[in-house]
């Protein structure tokens, strides 16, 4: 699924912007992303993620994507890939190493769970970036 805007304050998300990237690889829309020595990198674990992928593709060094930065205002529909059954509203969860889901480990967590749409593999929760 990846990381799918659900919803932002103003109702208008932030404008695509292209931008550098490194050997990324397999990226995909809604891949989450960072910015490691001056391109963008896959977000995973506990870093914390500045943009969020809007390409689907082979990516290579140098190639120019477009991505939607991270605003604090937005928040974003993703799955969990493991089960959630201790997660409540408020907890930070880590981020995959496909940088497409949410995890239910909570030390040192970057997402922000603001709602639970169920806690088995593959549901449903909404995240913010804070």
């Amino acid at each position: 699924m990846g990381f799918l805007i659900h919803d932002t304050k103003d109702g208008q998300p932030g404008p695509w912007e292209y931008l550098e990237a490194s050997a990324i690889g397999a990226c995909k829309v809604g891949m989450a992303l960072t910015v490691t020595e001056g391109k963008l990198a896959k977000a995973t674990a506990t870093v914390k993620p500045t943009y969020i992928s809007m390409y689907q593709g082979t990516v290579a060094s140098g190639d120019k994507i477009p991505v939607l930065r991270v605003l604090p205002d937005t928040r974003f529909k993703t799955q969990l890939s493991a089960a959630g059954t201790a997660l409540k509203v408020g907890d930070k969860v880590t981020i995959d190493a496909t940088g497409m889901l949410a995890t239910a480990t909570t030390t040192s967590g970057v997402l922000e769970i603001v709602q639970i749409n169920g806690t088995g593999i593959g549901d449903d929760v909404i995240v913010r970036i804070p």
